[in-house]
């Protein structure tokens, strides 16, 4: 019987039209050794799905950079598993409190027979924690992890956390309680924690919204159920994207001022390893060079004065997945298109 833990990433990859590898680790161009967790071959698209072990996304990214030097003739694609986001604990939290910002008095437990919010607060932290923890440790039990990449992952987002009112007096060890220590979840609130997986056209796979189910799909090799998985997190659409979502990011980006150049970025995808999947938002089958006119007759685009704008209908669908995992290549495809500047080691320093 196969190993559960690998079974998930072996799912994974063939839901990704990919035949998997057992390979541990790739050598780069720069002779660096860099660690997988799971690679899947297609033959016959010449592309290459590597699931990173690196511990953070700027290292996977600089990773597929280097793992494509040494292998020109495939197109390699690069993701990476995130299992945990605290985001959700605080907004837990301020859902509870009312407020990002929580008084370390009111952590302080009183009389057990006060049944008012103040008694309350405590325990309902102590739930929250360890819900939080037993999600956190699920991803663990069903799948094979960097454990470091974890860790780290942990530290970032638990730093973005911050306390103000605790200031040494006297004792370098004994805070000076008298400033109303508060702690604060400002920060963790706003933080993305695939943002820059996204930024450096990598992957992220967010398995910290996956559910028991899912899981269980994935270790028993549905490759359906899956699939369908990966498409509710905007993870498939990473490695499928529909030809009308790119267009249409293309233009919200502005890098386009005409159909031509707009329908090249679109046509680009499948050359770095991205086939097209078939249309979201108008008719599945409409082809590449009718996209523009399929998305202006559906109030997405309009003309502007840089001849392709996107239209406030078409600014709602942006938002709706425009911070979602598939926007990492849409990153990937402007680093490809993108005019490539000369700039001298001077101007780098500045």
């Amino acid at each position: 019987m196969p190993d559960p833990k690998r079974q998930f990433w072996d799912t994974f990859l063939r839901a990704m039209e990919t035949e998997p590898r057992d390979v541990r680790s790739i050598r780069g161009a720069s002779g660096f050794v860099h660690p997988i967790l799971a690679a899947g071959v297609d033959e016959g698209r010449k592309r290459t799905l590597i699931v990173s072990g690196d511990p953070d996304a700027r290292t996977a990214a600089l990773a597929q950079a280097d793992i494509q030097a040494v292998a020109p003739s495939t197109k390699i694609v690069m993701a990476r598993p995130i299992a945990i986001n605290l985001q959700s604990l605080a907004l837990s939290v301020i859902g509870h409190v009312g407020a990002a910002r929580l008084p370390v008095s009111r952590l302080q437990p009183v009389n057990p027979e006060d049944t008012n919010e103040k008694t309350q607060l405590p325990d309902f932290l102590q739930s929250l924690l360890s819900d939080t923890i037993e999600k956190g440790s699920r991803p663990f039990k069903f799948v094979e992890l960097n454990t470091l990449s974890f860790v780290k992952e942990l530290a970032q987002q638990l730093s973005l956390v911050k306390f103000e009112g605790f200031e040494i007096a006297g004792k370098p060890q004994l805070p000076d309680l008298k400033l109303a220590p508060t702690v604060i979840l400002e920060q963790l609130v706003s933080f993305d924690p695939v943002a820059v997986d996204r930024s450096g056209g990598v992957c992220a796979i967010p398995l910290y919204q996956l559910e028991d189910d899912d899981f269980d799909a994935f270790s028993q090799g549905d490759e359906d159920k899956a699939r369908a998985c990966l498409s509710k997190h905007h993870v498939f659409q990473y490695f499928f994207p529909p030809a009308d979502q790119i267009a249409l990011a293309i233009a919200d980006r502005r890098l386009v001022n005409t159909p031509d150049s707009l329908y090249r970025y679109v046509e680009t995808a499948p050359e770095i390893g991205h086939p097209l999947a078939p249309n979201e938002l108008v008719d599945p089958h409409a082809p590449i060079t009718e996209l523009v006119d399929a998305l202006r007759d559906r109030g997405l685009l309009v003309e502007g004065s840089t001849a392709i704008e996107v239209s406030p209908a078409g600014q709602v669908v942006r938002k709706e997945i425009k911070f979602r995992p598939r926007e990492g290549l849409m990153e990937k495809l402007s680093r490809v298109l993108s005019i490539k500047l000369d700039v001298s080691l001077k101007d780098i320093f500045k």
